[in-house]
């Protein structure tokens, strides 16, 4: 009996033992909302929590907040109440507990804040605008075809807010605090209130800059006579033909390119006594000037028989134009190179006047020490105005014909003139008093040259050469000396009768 008992008490003891030994798990202490969700016209809803002050946020539209099951999710062996899926009316503020594993509590406030908003099917763009260049500017809204359209110049486009209205309670997508780039097409969802939508498309029609600055017309009046302008775009000038009227006080009429602008303003009055600057401006910025001159000068021709631009040194030069005043104050007449100057000597100079224009015809001589070159310009001078011809003249040194006598003090018809001089030519035109010009060689007249060019002799065998033929006393006729390509060399005097 006592060993039975004996066994008895080591069991108890190993027993006891192993009790001692195990682990006792201590009882949670979480008690959160993870999340806290509602479902409002199919639509699921989550709300906000904010543990620093244990409020859980949510907003709806247009909703019924007074019977709504709310799914919440808590910590893991904690509890809450009111349960997860149970109704509640939730027009007020609704308190949560929750309850840990270990019996903590914490409580939320859940609030559901209902936006009551008028519903309808209005989704339109009312008002765009984009600020371009310093200034905003409005689109055009083409509502049939749900299109903004913008046109603008030079503009940049890039990383631009829109100012847009729409329709209300409806709402825009892309937000209108978002930047575009309005170099590419836009487009804008306008959703309504029951959830219509309408799209826009931005068209920004952005053209370049214009760089015209050339004037299209330009006349001027005193009120009563008008004068239409030249415009030479090549060297800036603008010239108008007013005679002897009074300059001082006309009235502009201009044309200029789209988009350019001038200065002077069109139809300023302005003195125009002395040449003025006008300055057009293109619209990217590019300025070209023009100078404004009432009566420019202007040399249309030059030769001999207004055609011969081809000439020995020495010879006469016939220049014809407008306003060629040698009266005026350090005017002149000269040769260009390019470099050198050649001062014409004039013979003589006449101006008359038609249709406010006065026309210029001087007689020059080329100076004998002119050197050749076959590309020289003619150039008038004033102390206010210089005019280049538009064309060249060929002066030839070498061999330039020199006559220095005739054989007789008066010559009849059939009679043999005999010129004597250097470098003759075996060319002559003679001027006859029926304003033809009678052109001798030795190929069609009687016409014959030593070999030394020192001597030359002509039948003169044409009867309209002598004033008799058409009854008139002996005169002074002038005879020109001619190369083979007609240039033009000096000249002699004999009297026919």
């Amino acid at each position: 009996m006592k060993k039975i008992l004996s066994i008895l008490s080591i069991i108890v003891l190993f027993s006891c033992s192993k009790t001692e030994d195990q682990i006792i798990d201590t009882p949670s202490s979480e008690n959160y909302i993870l999340d806290f969700r509602i479902s409002v016209k199919g639509s699921i809803i989550i709300g906000t929590v904010n543990e620093t002050d244990n409020t859980i946020s949510l907003t709806t539209l247009n909703a019924n907040v007074e019977n709504i099951s709310p799914v919440i999710t808590i910590s893991a062996n904690s509890s809450i109440s009111p349960k997860s899926n149970v109704p509640q009316d939730f027009s007020e503020p609704v308190i949560y507990k929750v309850t840990s594993e270990d019996g903590s509590e914490k409580t939320y406030e859940v609030i559901i804040t209902n936006q009551n908003i008028s519903i309808d099917d209005e989704n339109q763009i009312l008002f765009f605008s984009l600020p371009i260049g310093g200034e905003n500017i409005e689109g055009e809204i083409d509502e049939e075809n749900k299109i903004i359209n913008f046109n603008v110049a030079g503009a940049d486009l890039n990383d631009i807010y829109p100012t847009i209205q729409i329709s209300e309670n409806a709402t825009i997508i892309p937000s209108a605090n978002e930047a575009q780039d309005f170099e590419q097409e836009i487009a804008y969802t306008i959703i309504a209130s029951d959830g219509t939508p309408s799209i826009y498309r931005v068209v920004v029609n952005n053209r370049p800059l214009s760089d015209e600055n050339s004037l299209l017309h330009f006349s001027v009046s005193d009120g009563i006579t008008s004068s239409e302008a030249l415009i030479d775009e090549t060297n800036g000038i603008i010239s108008f033909s007013f005679g002897e009227l009074d300059k001082s006080s006309l009235t502009t009429t201009i044309s200029l390119p789209e988009y350019a602008t001038i200065s002077p303003e069109i139809g300023t009055v302005q003195d125009f006594s002395e040449p003025v600057i006008y300055t057009v401006t293109a619209e990217n910025g590019d300025v070209k000037e023009y100078k404004v001159i009432a009566n420019l000068p202007l040399i249309s021709n030059s030769g001999f028989g207004n055609t011969i631009l081809k000439f020995f040194s020495g010879a006469e030069m016939i220049v014809n134009g407008e306003f060629i005043d040698l009266t005026l104050p350090n005017s002149k007449l000269f040769l260009f190179d390019g470099v050198n100057e050649y001062p014409l000597e004039i013979n003589s100079a006449t101006n008359t006047w038609y249709n406010l224009i006065q026309h210029s015809r001087v007689s020059v001589q080329i100076p004998e020490s002119t050197p050749t070159n076959a590309t020289y310009e003619i150039i008038y001078e004033s102390d206010n105005t210089r005019y280049i011809s538009d064309y060249t003249v060929d002066i030839k040194y070498e061999e330039s014909p020199l006559p220095l006598f005739v054989d007789k003090e008066e010559y009849a018809y059939n009679d043999e003139l005999v010129i004597t001089g250097e470098n003759l030519t075996d060319y002559i035109g003679i001027l006859s008093l029926n304003g033809s010009l009678y052109l001798m060689s030795s190929n069609y007249s009687q016409v014959t040259i030593n070999s030394e060019k020192t001597e030359l002799r002509v039948i003169l065998d044409i009867r309209q050469l002598f004033p008799s033929y058409f009854g008139r006393s002996a005169q002074e006729f002038t005879i020109r000396f001619f190369d083979s390509e007609r240039r033009v060399g000096r000249t002699i005097q004999a009297v026919f009768k």
